[in-house]
């Protein structure tokens, strides 16, 4: 295994999304710290998630209005168009999560 490549680090510049943590903790108190699928409870499991993204609704990217409390796994799901959530609250999920 001599030819495996080494592990490094390095220095980077990232972008940091701004007043960020008013979004996450507005949300999370509207959802009392509770996932909005599934109930959890765990804060560092739980995520704020943006309804229209942060990219396609700039002018309510800090709006909770515009965000729900979701775990990892559902945030992701969501963002990949694999699961949502209707006006009436019903959780739709996508044929392509059935797939073996």
């Amino acid at each position: 295994m001599d030819d495996l490549p080494e592990g490094k680090t390095r220095e980077a510049v990232v972008r940091q999304r701004v007043n960020q943590r008013f979004f996450h903790d507005t949300v999370f108190s509207a959802y009392n710290n509770q996932c909005c699928i599934t109930g959890i409870n765990i804060s560092s499991l739980l995520e704020a998630c943006h309804i229209p993204g942060w990219k396609e609704d700039v002018k309510n990217r800090t709006n909770p209005k515009n965000g729900l409390c979701m775990t990892h796994t559902f945030h992701r799901a969501y963002d990949k168009y694999l699961m949502a959530i209707t006006p009436d609250y019903d959780i739709v999920v996508s044929d392509q999560t059935h797939r073996n």
